[in-house]
């Protein structure tokens, strides 16, 4: 019996409108995103921020607020990172020179805003893909612009020279912006070191994102061969400038991140690494000759302070102004200045180089903001290892892809920062931060994870996934512990400065790994 017009399931269309109000919270998150990506843009080249940009960034997340009826997802990183935003007003305030110090504040704060924008918009499967496609992305552009904005007065290839001078630069091409700003290659290959193990992590997913993303979709070997052509090239542009960079501390720890990658995955016995390390350890030895004064040239192309006594100074520099300013820091930004007028004593002034920063990233953290700071910065770090550790086994092999990549850049990037170091809210200090986003994403959204697929989109829009009050007073408990061992560690991290300064920096790292520990440990059991 055939069956009438009248038996058949009537399709129930819905217009292009209803579709876009369906999901208005993540339309919304596409706007603010467009507005971060302007702003930071603009912080790029000329240091500065308009007003008007910040209040319209503010006024869309407020809308995204009132649609979602909630601030953010909860992170097992947000205590460190409200910490450090109760600093920033402080640091300001001491700081010698404002000038200085707005644009590192509107670079940390606009990093911040891009970590909470993708904790709340990587929330399953579909939305990481287009978050490995970002990353590659940014990778490129970093590359092109560090082509454009990079200072290749010192550290290049001679047989290059040629092709150096030849480069545009960014105020050449686009008129008012920074002419004298120009970035040094120890900047751009510690942006490098990111990406490089990043990279080789998603070359070499033995065709997870395929499996994913690409397995079931019309033209699928087509796009599988694009896909890997375009990580391959993205690749070689990131080692080629890399190399390029001729920044030895961010070419040691990519090396590093890329040995740790392999042993990852192929799973390497432990007796294996340690004859891989001692291999690497007996090759350094011989092209230093055995004078482990000279290993420090090795490390960076920074001519001021290309030894070993010279990194020395700087610390010494450095340690002596955190002991002055423990508690605040000295104002984020300022260091070079406040050194000049406050801590070279030596009588030829003209003949001494000031040091531009604390080369080391621990160190710098601790001089801007102070070692309470300090302890929240190894928070985020400890915080991101623990959820590494925790969200590994699940879900699809994609996710222990992007986790392996994330956590071996990581990991490149702090090895680069033993000898130098990303000022915080300093150009490119954004990377930090979308790693960190992207690592905070995968545990405020284990669930969806956990699962093969994507749960139905109409079933799980970010718009209905309203925060449960007896949660939320569990993750305010959780702050709160959070907060009162924060203010313990950093009072005993403060009160050893001045007895022995090396202890009370052990103390702030240590304060800050067990503190990270803590907060994902609660977080677990608290999940919003």
């Amino acid at each position: 019996m055939e069956k009438t017009d009248i038996d058949k399931p009537k399709k129930v269309s819905i217009s292009w409108i209803e579709r876009l109000w369906r999901h208005k919270a993540d339309l919304l998150l596409v706007l603010i995103l467009v507005i971060l990506t302007g702003l930071y843009g603009l912080l790029m080249v000329t240091d500065r921020v308009p007003i008007l940009g910040l209040a319209l960034l503010g006024v869309f997340w407020l809308l995204y607020i009132i649609l979602t009826g909630r601030l953010s997802f909860a992170t097992p990183m947000d205590l460190p990172i409200l910490g450090v935003i109760a600093l920033l007003p402080l640091s300001l305030a001491i700081s010698v020179n404002r000038s200085l110090s707005l644009p590192k504040i509107y670079g940390l704060l606009l990093s911040i805003a891009l970590f909470y924008l993708i904790v709340n918009a990587v929330r399953n499967y579909h939305h990481l893909s287009l978050a490995i496609l970002a990353l590659i992305l940014l990778s490129l552009i970093i590359v092109v612009m560090g082509l454009l904005v990079t200072n290749w007065a010192r550290g290049w290839f001679t047989f290059l020279s040629p092709v150096y001078v030849r480069i545009p630069r960014i105020s050449d091409l686009i008129p008012g912006t920074l002419s004298e700003g120009m970035i040094n290659v120890n900047t751009i290959g510690g942006a490098m070191s990111f990406f490089v193990p990043l990279l080789a992590s998603l070359l070499w997913d033995r065709d997870a994102f395929y499996r994913k993303y690409i397995r079931k979709k019309v033209h699928a070997k087509f796009l599988r061969i694009a896909y890997k052509l375009l990580v391959i090239l993205t690749f070689l542009s990131a080692s080629g400038m890399l190399i390029l960079t001729q920044s030895r501390g961010a070419i040691l720890g990519s090396a590093l991140g890329l040995l740790i990658l392999i042993v990852w995955k192929r799973r390497v016995k432990i007796k294996l690494i340690l004859v891989i390390l001692a291999v690497m350890i007996l090759t350094i030895m011989i092209m230093v000759e055995g004078d482990i004064s000279e290993l420090n040239t090795l490390l960076d192309t920074d001519e001021e302070n290309s030894t070993l006594q010279g990194r020395f100074e700087s610390w010494r520099s450095t340690m002596a102004i955190i002991q002055d300013f423990p508690f605040t820091g000295a104002g984020i930004g300022i260091y070079n200045q406040l050194f000049a007028e406050f801590y070279n004593l030596s009588p030829f002034t003209t003949e001494v180089v000031d040091p531009l920063h604390a080369h080391n990233i621990f160190l710098a953290v601790a001089v801007d903001l102070g070692l309470p700071a300090l302890v929240l910065y190894c928070a985020l770090l400890s915080s991101f290892a623990a959820i590494l550790k925790q969200n590994y086994s699940i879900g699809r092999s994609i996710n222990r892809v992007v986790l392996k990549g994330l956590a071996c850049g990581l990991l490149a990037h702090h090895i680069f920062g033993i000898m130098d170091a990303f000022l915080l809210g300093t150009k490119l200090g954004v990377i930090l931060w979308i790693f960190l986003g992207l690592a905070a994403a995968m545990a405020a959204h284990r669930n969806n994870f956990k699962l093969l697929h994507d749960p139905p989109r109409e079933d799980n829009p970010a718009y209905k996934t309203k925060p449960d009050w007896n949660q939320v007073k569990h993750r305010l408990i959780d702050l709160l512990i959070g907060l009162l061992f924060w203010l313990l560690m950093s009072l005993a991290a403060v009160s050893l400065i001045n007895i022995i300064p090396l202890l009370s920096l052990v103390t702030a790292i240590l304060g800050g790994i067990t503190l990270g520990l803590i907060l994902n440990s609660r977080f677990k059991n608290s999940t919003i």
